[in-house]
């Protein structure tokens, strides 16, 4: 059964349950979350007892699928990790990121603004700086650098200097032959 609902062959979950007294895991309602298929996670906790894990959430959260996230949170105890803000942020569902910020308690780590920075998410960055600033850390200047997101790698250096890694980012420069006016703009 276990496969059946991760693969989304609904007709032969119905036949199995109806038929066949097949046991299943908390797997197949996190693979209807990650599938962002609301219909079969809701079937599932009416007809199946398994549940699902944190990972439910996390997972939906990270393809964006809110009306998923919402609906879990308010209709399972499981609740989430920090991956779900961190698997938010990086694929820059904002919308996402803020519901969970107001709505949950776990908060993100510092992988939440690294990715952010490194995908060119400025206006997740924003959001972060603005309710999240302790999690930021050397990482999110390297990675925004090698990313050549030289908007944010400016950013980062105004708003976080104790946490700009200089030495990495003189590295991607000099590697990525950034122009110098860029690197006297950083001050490198």
């Amino acid at each position: 059964m276990d496969d059946a609902i991760r693969d989304g062959h609904s007709k032969i979950v119905s036949w199995l349950f109806e038929n066949r007294a097949v046991g299943c895991t908390s797997a197949p309602m996190d693979n209807a979350a990650a599938r962002g298929d609301i219909a079969a996670v809701k079937w599932l906790r009416v007809a199946r007892s398994e549940g699902c894990s944190t990972h439910a959430i996390d997972i939906a959260a990270r393809r964006g699928h809110i009306t998923v996230v919402q609906w879990l949170s308010e209709n399972r105890s499981e609740g989430c990790s920090t991956l779900a803000m961190d698997g938010a942020a990086a694929r820059g569902y904002l919308d996402m990121l803020k519901w969970l910020h107001e709505k949950r308690s776990e908060g993100c780590t510092e992988a939440a603004m690294v990715a952010a920075a490194g995908r060119g998410q400025f206006d997740v960055l924003l959001f972060l700086h603005q309710y999240r600033s302790k999690d930021c850390s050397r990482l999110a200047s390297a990675r925004a650098a090698d990313f050549e997101e030289l908007e944010i790698v400016q950013w980062l250096k105004f708003f976080y200097p104790g946490l700009f890694d200089v030495s990495a980012v003189r590295v991607h420069a000099a590697t990525r032959a950034w122009p110098s006016a860029i690197a006297q703009t950083l001050e490198l």
